[in-house]
């Protein structure tokens, strides 16, 4: 079935953000999750971040175990309220079916915040790497 969806993010490049802040915290004994995080199979939905990004959207107990204890950490945090998601592409129309894949995630990783980030991602042609 078409989906409707014509360039999306490398899969690469796909991620999942704990969490985002801006200042600069000591997170270098913070201890990294070194196992993969598998959501089950089951109905994502699509929905739009920051006016364009399209997502999917999932929830699972330890993200939101794990986002509380980073919150207590760093109470700085960007977005203290979280909605678990997978930035799919930017612009475009709405995807007109939902995945029911499962999603697997591989191991945390901790990075220096970088505001140009984003700009950096380039999307693809969904035939060509999709």
């Amino acid at each position: 079935m078409d989906a409707g969806i014509r360039k999306m993010i490398p899969f690469d490049q796909q991620h999942f953000t704990q969490a985002t802040i801006r200042q600069p915290v000591a997170w270098e004994d913070l201890e990294l999750d070194p196992n993969e995080l598998v959501i089950p199979a089951g109905p994502k939905a699509t929905q739009i971040f920051a006016y364009t990004i399209k997502a999917l959207v999932f929830d699972h107990p330890m993200i939101r175990r794990r986002h509380e204890h980073l919150l207590h950490l760093f109470p700085q945090m960007d977005h203290p309220t979280m909605r678990p998601h997978l930035s799919l592409y930017k612009g475009g129309r709405m995807p007109r079916v939902v995945f029911e894949g499962e999603l697997v995630f591989g191991p945390e990783i901790a990075d220096k915040f970088d505001a140009n980030n984003a700009l950096g991602i380039k999307h693809v042609k969904v035939g060509d790497d999709a």
